[in-house]
């Protein structure tokens, strides 16, 4: 299969530039380079990775970063909202904030307000807030509500986003209420994580990364059921791109974490095993895997080690299994070229102590806090004049060093923005 791809693609390619009469570096048309970014995104991810991150660890010569303006142009980021965020299966929140019917909570995502709501017949529903007459917004917040009344000329929808009631629609000819109801847009519960998707063209998630999805459900089985304990959260002065990316390497982690790789390390982000971690591509996904120490402690009393795993998807969201049964899930949400909110949500299982909790004041400090000056000292960086833009570090052992993980989300983002 992953042969039958590279030929196809090349097909494209060549077919096209012979029809033309050009070269074979002369670039295909608009179309054909469509039809090659949707083998790369809905193929199976295990032939996916050829196309992106198995030729990467091949090349023979260093592979560069993409163009620097591309974390400070105000049209680029305007483009990515539309082309990357608009299109791609958006983290919104947990199961547990709409959990009974009427419950809902309002979110942004890619420049839309929606509204995720649990309707009266158990249904998960994604709306758009805002009302079919005039556009008003007719939610805010977050609670319980069986009925949405726009507060402009209240207009009445119910938690499914049909509309029940228009002060005088019976006195307008040809005025059909049933025609009126709220937008919707794809969602999709993965494990009690709950995605939205604002492209009515979209592949079900599962379809597009149904691997990543099998192994947290395996991994993580009640995460459903777990509740939301804390939120640990920054406004960084940084493109979305450079959290992102730094996110993707461990290149710098012996330098500025220097507790990541260390069997004294904290609870949070210390006493991963350094020759045991390594980042697995998979297309539109990432497995970050490690051994970690600190774990459990056996009837000897010797410490147990723990897996330590974060998948990571395409192009803001990662979720990860935490040493001590613990989880939690980070999101890089794009606010302007040079201005990025992240946070990371903390969820335990019903059952956890106040001892568990000591996790968070360790994550703020630590791997989280380190990380905030090298992302926005990189951020400053890329606006001088002085830098070209420079290799990615990848080796073909695809080591804790490695930046192969860069290099994959930069080759999807520019397959993103064609």
């Amino acid at each position: 299969m992953t042969e039958q791809l590279r030929r196809i693609e090349h097909t494209i390619i060549v077919s096209k530039n012979e029809q033309e009469g050009v070269g074979k570096d002369r670039l295909v048309d608009r179309a054909s380079v469509h039809l090659i970014k949707l083998l790369r995104f809905y193929s199976y991810s295990k032939y996916v990775h050829y196309i992106t991150g198995e030729r990467l660890m091949s090349q023979t010569l260093p592979k560069n970063t993409i163009d620097p303006s591309s974390y400070t142009s105000e049209t680029i980021f305007s483009k990515e909202l539309d082309q990357i965020f608009a299109r791609s299966w958006q983290y919104v929140g947990h199961v547990c904030k709409v959990q009974n019917p009427g419950d809902y909570f309002v979110v942004d995502v890619a420049g839309e307000s929606l509204i995720i709501t649990r309707s009266s017949d158990n249904e998960l529903n994604a709306l758009f807030n805002v009302c079919a007459h005039r556009a008003s917004r007719i939610a805010s917040g977050e609670g319980r509500k069986t009925r949405f009344v726009c507060p402009n000329h209240a207009w009445c929808y119910d938690n499914k986003g049909e509309l029940l009631r228009a002060v005088n629609a019976d006195k307008v000819p040809g005025m059909n209420i049933k025609n009126y109801s709220l937008s919707r847009c794809a969602i999709e519960e993965v494990n009690g994580l709950l995605f939205v998707n604002l492209d009515s063209n979209a592949d079900p998630i599962y379809s597009s990364v149904g691997d990543m999805v099998q192994e947290i459900q395996a991994a993580l089985p009640q995460l459903a059921d777990y509740q939301f304990a804390h939120r640990t959260e920054v406004t960084m002065r940084a493109n979305w791109k450079v959290a992102v990316e730094n996110f993707s390497e461990c290149y710098h982690c012996p330098l500025v974490h220097k507790s990541f790789f260390s069997s004294r390390g904290s609870t949070e982000g210390g006493g991963v095993d350094a020759d045991s971690y390594h980042i697995e591509t998979n297309g539109i996904w990432q497995r970050h895997h490690g051994i970690a120490y600190g774990g459990t402690v056996d009837e000897s009393g010797a410490e147990e080690s723990e897996d330590f795993v974060v998948w990571w998807l395409w192009p803001n969201f990662a979720v990860q299994q935490h040493p001590g049964n613990m989880v939690n899930v980070r999101q890089w949400v794009p606010v302007s070229p040079d201005e990025t909110y992240v946070y990371v949500d903390w969820f335990l299982p019903r059952d956890a102590t106040e001892q568990d909790q000591k996790v968070f004041s360790e994550h703020a400090s630590g791997v989280f806090a380190e990380d905030i000056p090298i992302i926005e000292w990189v951020q400053q960086g890329l606006k001088s004049r002085g830098y070209r833009g420079g290799p990615l570090m990848i080796d073909k052992e695809g080591s804790v060093l490695s930046e192969h993980g860069v290099a994959e989300i930069q080759e999807l983002w520019k397959a993103s923005m064609v």
